[in-house]
């Protein structure tokens, strides 16, 4: 057997450590790199995000020294923790995140391609580099005639907490006698390109744009105003609040806000377009940018006609981060939600029990939070409980009732007494007063007796021939059944039953055994009947409950919320053959999209699932018109699917 030199170990040893701790540290700490946009406007700034997976520790940063051409600005980290499940090629794929976030600002100095990167992330005496992605940085004519700029009222906002984007344009007013005429020309309105007002971004709940836009429209010929981008009234009469959505019919005008304001000292008209929106998940969101195309009135000749001069400019996209709240001063047991007046009970199924016998704890949480994101408190971390009670977590049960979560434990106690359960503490972040607040359940008073545990050690005194009266257990006796006593002639022989019982107990079994396989066939016929019937009668279903929801929809808005969506999920479950009609909008999307089944209608499906299965959790006000207009919606895209789904079959 060969064996190595002490030249070569001395080389091998410290080389394989090496290597192992260079994989050790790869596979607990990963860099990841990312940017949201691929091209930005010179004066613009975009959001640069760094993951890194497996660092708690917030005092080490990503080293971005390295990135020219550009202002880099830190917005914050925190620490992040993320499981996601998407369908890919109809297979469920797992995906989960466990770190720390860190958001730069980027602000581009000069056009072309930036590279934002190396990053590099120094930990432990080791170092990671990702290259970083690259943008392309484009220029825009410098002009004093329009001015642009998107702007929004907060950077970074939490869960539930809503915010306004606000988009300016300045027009540079006329001259003399025409300053307070609008410098455009109401035959030729320019156009402002907004992308975020086509749909919602996903995770925010938006404005109704229809109606936004209804009550902003033009309806005089002489009345400037602008395009915006390419929505139209579908009717004749303008009606207030019936836009095509990406239509290309005829493009209607929008009169905005107007203000009067001076920059640089010069007199301008701001127009102004507010918007507000409500996030519901973490996140970045990009509000921009904002074009403008079009022609401007820039003077008047002699014989007073308008001089017109074609303009592009551009407003700089406005990023608001959705983050968590502060890592900092946050408690043990935190439960995950944001929102005001969070109450939890306690209680228990008993008040009287023996040591180590099992108990039904259960914990009831309700209040002005989304109790989608809410997750069971952490009972056995709290030590005041697990001193005197053993906690099952595994044993955890959930139940989400409107507007309230009920948890179940089976806990057992300890030691014999009387003492009381002590109070369970939840924690949640109240956006109203931006900080962290605990609440307590009231203690619950129990009684535990002691009980006697019998070893083989501590039986005594217990004869093998020859019955006994007692059994002494320490220094107790205890009376104990007597034994069957036998003769010693044996047992007499006597029937227990006539012949005739005989009989037709020896018949009862071929029958029981025949009625069973007969049942079993008829079960089996009903089920293929009833798997056949719910599809072929689904659609008509869906119908008749939509039709009851519109008929109570101005009495009874939530009642009506709650049977269209559930008339459209227990569409897609009969149709699809699920278990049930319970789906989520996710789920509702997936089946459709496994079908091939794509466009608006389907879009339209997910879109009012997905609306109505957050506003059910929120709480959130609905429009009695626009909740007409939805299952009337809902009714014509059930329509198209299940033509789609006929031509499947």
């Amino acid at each position: 057997m060969n064996r190595c030199t002490p030249i070569f170990r001395w080389i091998l040893i410290p080389a394989l450590a090496l290597w192992f701790g260079v994989c050790a540290f790869a596979a607990d700490v990963k860099l990841d790199v990312s940017a949201k946009r691929k091209q930005l406007y010179l004066g613009e700034s975009m959001v640069l995000t760094v993951r890194v997976s497996g660092l708690k520790d917030a005092s080490i940063q990503p080293d971005l020294s390295r990135i020219d051409n550009c202002e880099i600005r830190l917005l914050g980290s925190h620490s992040s923790h993320s499981s996601n499940v998407n369908v890919v090629n109809g297979r469920l794929v797992r995906s989960s995140f466990s770190g720390r976030t860190f958001s730069y600002e980027i602000t581009p100095s000069e056009t072309g391609n930036l590279s934002l990167g190396p990053v590099h992330l120094p930990f432990k005496g080791k170092s990671l580099t990702e290259p970083g992605p690259t943008v392309k940085v484009v220029g825009v004519e410098n002009q004093e005639w329009v001015r642009v700029s998107v702007s929004a009222s907060r950077e970074s906002v939490l869960i539930d907490e809503p915010f306004e984007v606000e988009v300016t344009v300045a027009l540079k007013r006329l001259p003399g006698r025409y300053a307070s005429a609008d410098p455009m020309n109401p035959n030729n309105p320019p156009l402002l390109t907004l992308p975020y007002l086509d749909e919602d971004p996903p995770g925010l709940v938006g404005p109704n744009v229809g109606r936004l836009l209804g009550q902003l429209l033009v309806r005089t010929r002489d009345q400037a105003g602008f395009r915006i981008n390419d929505f139209g009234a579908r009717d004749s009469f303008g009606s207030l609040f019936n836009f095509g959505f990406g239509s290309r019919g005829t493009p209607s005008r929008f009169a905005l806000t107007r203000k009067d304001v001076k920059l640089d000292g010069v007199p301008y008209w701001v127009y102004i377009l507010k918007t507000r929106y409500t996030p519901k998940e973490e996140g970045e969101h990009t509000f921009g940018p904002v074009l403008f195309k079009g022609s401007v009135f820039v003077g008047v000749t002699a014989d007073r006609k308008g001089k017109e001069r074609p303009i592009f400019a551009v407003g700089p996209a406005a990023t608001v981060r959705v983050v968590p709240p502060p890592d900092e001063g946050r408690p043990e047991s935190y439960v995950g939600v944001l929102g005001s007046n969070l109450t939890a009970t306690a209680a228990l199924d008993v008040q009287t029990c023996n040591v180590g016998d099992p108990l039904q704890l259960t914990v009831r949480i309700s209040g002005k939070v989304n109790i989608e994101k809410l997750r069971p408190p952490p009972v056995r971390e709290q030590d005041a409980i697990t001193r005197r009670f053993r906690v099952s977590d595994d044993t955890i049960q959930t139940e989400r009732n409107d507007g309230e979560v009920v948890y179940t434990w089976r806990v057992r106690p300890k030691e014999p007494g009387t003492y009381e359960l002590p109070p369970i503490e939840v924690s949640y972040y109240n956006l109203a007063k931006r900080l962290y607040e605990t609440v307590k359940t009231a203690a619950i008073p129990l009684r535990v007796n002691d009980v006697t545990v019998v070893g083989i050690e501590d039986v005594v005194n217990i004869g093998t021939n020859g019955p006994s009266s007692g059994v002494t257990i320490g220094n107790r006796e205890t009376k104990t059944v007597a034994p069957l006593l036998v003769s010693s002639t044996g047992a007499v022989r006597d029937r227990i039953m006539g012949t005739r019982l005989h009989g037709i107990l020896a018949l009862f079994g071929p029958l029981l055994f025949l009625a069973t396989l007969l049942g079993i066939q008829f079960r089996s016929v009903l089920r293929r009947r009833r798997t056949g019937y719910r599809p072929r009668t689904a659609f008509r279903r869906a119908l008749d409950r939509l039709d009851d929801a519109e008929r109570i929809s101005g009495k009874n808005t939530a009642e009506a919320c709650r049977r269209m969506s559930g008339a459209l999920r227990d569409y897609l479950a009969d149709r699809s053959g699920a278990v049930d009609g319970s789906l989520t909008p996710g789920e509702a999307g997936a089946i459709m999209s496994r079908m091939g089944f794509d466009g608006a209608p389907p879009a339209r499906i997910v879109e009012l699932l997905e609306k109505h299965f957050n506003a059910g959790f929120s709480g959130a006000a609905v429009d009695i018109a626009e909740l007409g207009a939805e299952i009337r919606d809902a009714k014509e895209s059930l329509k198209a699917i299940e033509d789609m789904w006929k031509s499947h079959e």
